[in-house]
């Protein structure tokens, strides 16, 4: 006859009698913690365990609620976390406990611990490092590849995400200064100079009317008709710049017309 699992909630106890760490588990859940601390796995817990043994002491396990019901051990860890929280103790529980069965599992506090624990460990180069080998792991998989496409093609099917993440990366990449303009730059990153050169101009531009760098008067061979920048020109006969520009320096038309620039002196290269 197959035996109910029984469940409990017990403290890992310091040498000096202060609990700094409350879990929930079955069967042999209290003792892993010491066996990863030993194969040398990186953590917050791990890190005050192997302190311990490194001052010569050890630490206890307490088992102080057994049950039949998974829920009310939930329960009762997460009520006994709180309650170790108010007198200030330095615990190493970065979730508020109560697994994942409640929907309030998280609170704002634990949010911030574990945001702190995620960055600190990427700080970590071996962390990093296994992190990295883990994702390209699992990317290896074609499950998890085609996981994620279907992911990024239902977030990318929203026009309005799809310009708010290109618009912010565009943001952070511009104040970040790793946009590269190839035209303008040569392929080099952008300095602070630099980059507040070519925003003082483009805003003087725009200012006048005139579309970016692209302001070079053109007019229409035909009607005479001048337009401040090869943008312009083309919008008036539904083409687009590149459209008007390969009409000059080829002769064709474009939109039925032919072009010329204002300025005889501008370069046809």
């Amino acid at each position: 006859m197959k035996r109910d699992k029984i469940f409990y909630v017990y403290l890992l106890i310091d040498e000096m009698g202060m609990p700094f760490y409350v879990g929930k588990g079955c069967n042999g859940r209290d003792l892993e913690h010491g066996r990863s601390a030993r194969r040398g796995n990186h953590g917050r817990l791990f890190d005050r365990i192997r302190s311990i043994w490194r001052r010569g002491h050890s630490y206890t396990i307490n088992r102080i609620f057994t049950t039949e019901s998974e829920l009310k051990a939930y329960e009762i860890e997460k009520l006994l976390i709180s309650i170790l929280l108010e007198f200030d103790l330095p615990l190493e529980n970065i979730h508020p406990g109560g697994g994942n069965l409640r929907p309030d599992c998280h609170t704002e506090i634990s949010r911030a611990r574990i945001s702190k624990v995620v960055a600190d460990g990427w700080k970590n180069p071996i962390v990093r490092a296994r992190r990295i080998a883990g994702l390209r792991k699992s990317h290896s998989r074609p499950e998890v590849r085609e996981k994620f496409s279907r992911l990024h093609k239902r977030t990318w099917a929203n026009n309005l995400t799809r310009k708010k993440q290109a618009a912010e990366t565009m943001r952070q990449n511009w104040r970040s200064g790793k946009i590269v303009h190839r035209c303008w730059n040569r392929g080099k990153r952008m300095n602070d100079a630099y980059r507040k050169r070519i925003g003082d101009q483009l805003r003087r531009e725009h200012a006048q009317g005139l579309p970016g760098h692209r302001s070079v008067a053109v007019k229409c061979k035909e009607t005479g008709q001048k337009f401040p920048s090869l943008l312009w020109a083309g919008k008036s006969v539904n083409r687009t710049f590149k459209n008007i520009y390969q009409a000059i320096h080829t002769g064709r038309r474009s939109g039925g017309l032919h072009w010329a620039y204002v300025n005889k002196a501008v370069s046809h290269s």
